[in-house]
């Protein structure tokens, strides 16, 4: 139980963390979502709208998962993904990472959560399926998402 207590207690946190900006979540991810479906990207490209889901290794948890993925800085293929969880039915977070997509589609990111440490993903972005697994001190999981 006490467990349990734990595990909520610093979900409310990040999510407070979140509406401090920090998570950089809210009015401005539904913005850019919107534009990126009207964007409509070829199906084979990486930038654009994905869809799908999280579940955690871990403790069974999940939840929807959407990205918006920019299309390269000029000169280089950084790109910037723009993510955006929910969990527990009410609550959701976003955050931005600027990661590389090598030319098979393979990905790997970093974000910083601050004083809840770091969270890297590993994945492959391939025929419009993104597909990757996460792993941070406190969580290990994977997501699958379909471009939109």
């Amino acid at each position: 139980m006490r467990q349990a207590m734990k595990h909520w207690l610093r979900l409310f946190l990040v999510v407070l963390l979140g509406l401090g900006g920090v998570g950089c979540s809210g009015p401005r991810f539904g913005m850019e979502w919107r534009k990126a479906l009207k964007t409509k990207a070829p199906a084979a490209a990486v930038e654009g709208a994905w869809e799908g889901g999280w579940l955690s290794d871990a403790n069974g948890h999940h939840g929807p998962l959407r990205c918006v993925v920019t299309r390269p800085v000029a000169g280089s293929g950084v790109r910037e993904f723009y993510y955006q969880a929910r969990w527990g039915g009410v609550f959701s977070g976003g955050f931005r990472t600027k990661d590389e997509v090598s030319d098979a589609g393979a990905v790997r990111g970093v974000w910083d959560l601050g004083t809840f440490g770091k969270y890297g993903y590993e994945g492959t972005m391939v025929n419009g399926v993104f597909q990757a697994k996460y792993k941070s001190a406190m969580d290990h999981g994977s997501f699958t998402m379909k471009k939109k």
